[in-house]
């Protein structure tokens, strides 16, 4: 897998600035950015407080789909 990353701490900024919210989509960050692998945020020296909203990956929506089609179906 390829790909491209941006300037997380300026878009940051921008955030602050504007007072607009940040999603994050770490899926293919974790384990492959940072010092210690923790993604976009340790790579770019961001707090992941500044990070309103932060997706982990394929594994969260599955776990997320199979709720609610246990709760829509067995409820």
């Amino acid at each position: 897998m390829e790909g491209e990353t941006c300037s997380l701490a300026a878009i940051v900024e921008v955030k602050k600035k504007y007072g607009v919210y940040l999603y994050l989509d770490e899926a293919h960050s974790i384990g492959a950015l940072g010092k210690h692998g923790r993604g976009a945020c340790e790579h770019w020296g961001v707090n992941p407080a500044d990070v309103d909203i932060m997706m982990g990956g394929c594994l969260c929506v599955c776990v997320y789909a199979c709720v609610l089609v246990h709760v829509c179906v067995c409820a």
